[in-house]
């Protein structure tokens, strides 16, 4: 684009008091502005002042210095010249040229790092597009030489039918506590089904291992264990779920929360669990009989700890050794023995607690237990004033009398549920 050299006089000086100042030696029938009224902050822009200037025809004297053609108009160049010149002496100083040359080398710098950017740029985008050939193509080849279970997330080899070994992180499921009640009344059902057959192959016998760690056999007289009674309920969906799960790679946790809001997970499976499900029977039982068609057992096996879901169309109740308290752990005081592992008790410091934690036999002492004859509590043992004899496995034990009494016989008074309480 070229400019006019008289219009390019409106890029200088103009005072906004006096009117348009052009510089001196310029005829436009304006007058003359002295000097020292410019006023530098005072500029306007040229297509502004096109509109009252658009008569003027002469050719501006300052302006012809920087008209290095000698064709009447300045182009960008010469306008950028002009511009440069802003003390209006018509010609370019040293110090105006140095600053043009500055100016020039740093944007020469400037295109240079640009350039260095853009190269960057380019070959990170290269990379990146080999490194996403190279996944796309390692995904092809794995996806034709395994098939991904949906249902348990494992990853099988077709070839091999072998299962990979894969790390994910560990879901925890919560079980949900049994109201007394109802643990009462399944822990009663179980020793039901247990009376006629004591060395039965019965699902709560099955959880418990003899100390060779091999299972409890219908011929094995000297099985006499710990029976394992329910710690929980989920849903039978969940249930299902679990199974699927845990017939694969993936890390599954138990977690139970006791009613003062302790809790404690235990692994209820990971990679090499093995897992096996048996549909129940309608047998002589009525119990089982009303349970309909839908009862199953599935039980869980991780590094020789077993969890049992019993289910009965909707619900499974949840038993098994991963689930026992070892010493120290939390357990419920109304629950006797029955939540910590062999040997173990559980006991409180404080009498209104509801949850204490196991502790060994041999710390407590002589543990108390109902006497089913002669429905008081007594103590494990075959000589002294509160003895009763050697308890059952399917006796509660607990720690002191106040609990034995407290939690089983709490309608009886304490020297009442007792043989000798002045023996205490």
């Amino acid at each position: 684009m070229k400019t006019r050299i008289a219009d390019t006089a409106l890029l200088v000086d103009y005072d906004d008091k006096s009117g348009t100042c052009f510089p001196d030696g310029m005829n436009t029938g304006q007058g003359y502005c002295p000097k020292h009224k410019k006023r530098r902050f005072g500029r306007k822009k040229v297509a502004f002042q096109l509109k009252r200037r658009s008569s003027i025809e002469t050719l501006d004297s300052y302006a012809r210095k920087y008209d290095v053609d000698g064709d009447g108009v300045l182009d960008d160049v010469e306008i950028a010249m002009m511009k440069r010149d802003k003390e209006g002496r018509g010609h370019l100083t040293n110090e105006d040229i140095y600053n043009i040359v500055a100016d020039q080398l740093n944007a020469k710098h400037d295109v240079n790092n640009l350039r260095k950017a853009i190269a960057g740029l380019v070959c990170f985008v290269f990379i990146l597009a080999l490194s996403n050939l190279g996944t796309s193509m390692a995904s092809a080849i794995l996806s034709k030489e395994t098939h991904a279970d949906q249902d348990s997330g494992t990853l099988t080899i077709i070839s091999t039918g072998e299962t990979l070994g894969v790390q994910s992180a560990g879901e925890t499921i919560e079980l949900a506590p049994l109201p007394n009640d109802v643990r009462r009344s399944r822990r009663n059902l179980v020793l039901e089904e247990l009376e006629g057959d004591r060395q039965g192959r019965h699902a709560h016998r099955l959880l418990s291992k003899k100390k060779s760690g091999s299972s409890c056999k219908k011929s094995d007289t000297t099985c006499t264990g710990k029976i394992i009674f329910d710690s929980g309920k989920i849903s039978q969906k969940d249930a299902e779920t679990i199974k699927s799960k845990c017939d694969g790679s993936k890390t599954l946790n138990m977690k139970r929360v006791f009613e003062d809001g302790t809790s404690d997970s235990n692994v209820l499976c990971k990679p090499g669990s093995s897992v096996i499900e048996k549909k129940g029977k309608n047998k002589r039982s009525n119990v089982r009989k009303s349970r309909g068609e839908d009862r199953k057992n599935i039980m869980i096996t991780t590094e020789g700890k077993s969890t049992n879901f019993a289910c009965n169309g909707s619900d499974c109740f949840v038993s098994g050794t991963s689930l026992l308290q070892s010493i120290g752990e939390p357990c419920d005081v109304l629950h006797g023995d029955d939540d910590c592992e062999e040997g173990l008790v559980c006991e409180v410091e404080d009498r209104s607690d509801v949850t204490g934690v196991c502790l060994s036999r041999s710390d407590l002492g002589k543990p108390w237990y109902v006497s089913s004859e002669a429905q008081i509590c007594v103590q494990d043992c075959e000589v002294g004033p509160n003895c009763g004899g050697r308890a059952q496995d399917y006796n509660e034990l607990f720690a002191t009398p106040e609990l034995c009494c407290g939690t089983m016989l709490s309608y009886m008074n304490f020297r009442v549920c007792i043989p000798d309480w002045n023996a205490l």
